[in-house]
């Protein structure tokens, strides 16, 4: 290869390289494809948190069944589906929660190879992840689908749900960078970050999730900050993500309130901004209600104790009472949320360094403060209305956990994990946005969060193989 060729070639990878804030979803794609492939490959069968159910739910979908089997005496939600899901997820229940147990390669050789055996069913359970709507599976299906017609171990399904997975993480991510006015770094970052990568890189409800609250948040403010009448096209999109939130998690129906981010003058009059929203509204929580019918009388008690109804009746009769064990809950586990939100990976059993985490942190605040615009103001309504959003939100998550998971008037609600908080981080971030922080040479900050990923998810990689694969 000549001088002149390899001039050629950096120039070229130079130019994949992001210019300006327009360009960081470049960079997001050359950070989270080969480290997600990493993390695809490198983690063990079923160890991200609950990919087993998650799992057995996909397959089910993959077979065109909606809607769970119930079974009762007692009360179980799952599937007819092969047996060999659950000998491959079973075998790898000892690695659960125990950080002396480590991937045998023998183990893995045998059940690489283990025939899927369509024909030998079994009734498989998976009450947690049974009444998930479709569309958080739609990336994993392709490849589920496709292992399924050239009839491949559970193994290498799994591995092939992963990666269209990540792929459909990616392109969420994607467009949701394209979208964002302002904050593109915030949102590179938090899609980057080692919890957020990870649930992205296995079989999971969050990737859609992430990348759909994303997307909407991002939509929204593009939306509020143009000018001029609203193209019905572009409402229709709204429209359409709305519902897809909607569809997600109920926990992030509050999200829906962003709407209201779009000025008025948009619409035209009071009386088609109203039509608008009526509809907007409606339509979201129409779709949201009409899943809740599909799923009516199949729930199950995940725990003893454990009664929706119960504990909706306990809020409502003792409202104060309910107050003290939410402030309890944030108090006694304020840490626990922050770091299973950044870097708790596995079971909670592989979790980052304590420098990387703090750090994390504290470029998160850093990138919120100083990734702003100085041709747009984030007024105080716009604040307001992002600060109710984050506010309202977190109380909707914390009573769903509450009222599905806790049995009834319980004193702490010790099921709730920081991941559940990075869709609708954003919110609470963006409110640091200050044009008045803006640096006087947006190269050093751009090239220190690029270098600053590249650095974390390094670490994350070492992570997972210390975990997994290092004798403790």
């Amino acid at each position: 290869m000549t001088r002149e060729n390899i001039l050629q070639l950096v120039k070229k990878l130079w130019g994949l390289f992001p210019k300006g804030p327009a360009e960081v979803d470049k960079i997001f794609v050359l950070f989270a494809l080969p480290f997600g492939l990493i993390l695809v490959l490198l983690t063990p069968p079923f160890q991200p948190m609950d990919e087993r159910p998650h799992m057995l739910r996909a397959y089910q979908l993959s077979l065109a069944q909606i809607v769970p089997e119930r079974r009762e005496d007692p009360a179980r939600l799952g599937g007819q589906l092969p047996q060999s899901l659950w000998v491959s997820a079973k075998a790898y229940e000892r690695m659960y929660y125990n950080t002396k147990e480590k991937c045998n390669r023998e183990e893995f050789r045998r059940l690489y190879r283990l025939p899927l055996e369509t024909g030998n069913t079994a009734f498989l359970e998976f009450d947690n992840t049974a009444l998930y709507s479709p569309v958080l599976y739609l990336p994993h299906l392709p490849g589920i689908i496709l292992g399924r017609l050239f009839n491949l171990s559970p193994l290498k399904i799994m591995y092939l749900g992963r990666f269209t997975g990540l792929l459909g993480y990616i392109a969420l991510m994607v467009v949701a960078l394209r979208l964002a006015p302002f904050g593109r770094w915030l949102f590179f970052l938090l899609g980057l970050m080692p919890v957020s990568l990870f649930v992205g890189s296995a079989i999971n409800a969050d990737p859609v999730t992430l990348g759909i609250a994303f997307i909407f948040t991002a939509f929204c403010l593009k939306l509020a900050y143009e000018e001029g009448p609203l193209p019905k096209p572009q409402f229709y999109v709204l429209l359409g993500l709305g519902a897809c939130l909607a569809l997600c998690k109920g926990a992030y129906v509050p999200l829906l309130l962003l709407f209201l981010l779009i000025p008025r003058t948009r619409f035209n009059d009071r009386r088609r901004w109203l039509l608008a929203a009526g509809i907007f509204f409606g339509a979201c929580l129409a779709v949201f209600a009409l899943w809740a019918i599909v799923t009516l009388g199949l729930h199950t008690r995940p725990r003893p104790g454990v009664d929706a109804a119960g504990q909706i009746r306990f809020i409502l009769g003792h409202p104060f009472e309910y107050l003290k064990i939410v402030m309890f809950t944030l108090h006694k586990r304020q840490l626990h949320l922050l770091f299973t939100m950044v870097g708790g990976l596995g079971h909670l059993d592989a979790v980052i360094p304590n420098l990387h985490f703090i750090s994390y942190l504290c470029v998160l605040l850093f990138a919120a403060l100083v990734d702003a615009r100085e041709d747009l103001v984030l007024d105080g309504r716009k604040r307001l209305l992002l600060a109710a959003a984050f506010v309202l939100n977190s109380a909707f998550l914390i009573t769903v956990v509450y009222v599905n998971s806790i049995p009834v008037g319980d004193p702490e609600i010790y099921d709730l994990s920081g991941r559940y908080w990075i869709a609708c981080a954003p919110l609470l971030l963006l409110l640091l946005n200050n044009r008045n922080y803006l640096p006087r040479n947006p190269d050093w900050h751009r090239w220190f969060f690029i270098s600053y990923t590249l650095v974390s998810l390094i670490s994350t990689s070492l992570t997972i193989y210390g975990r997994y694969y290092v004798p403790s």
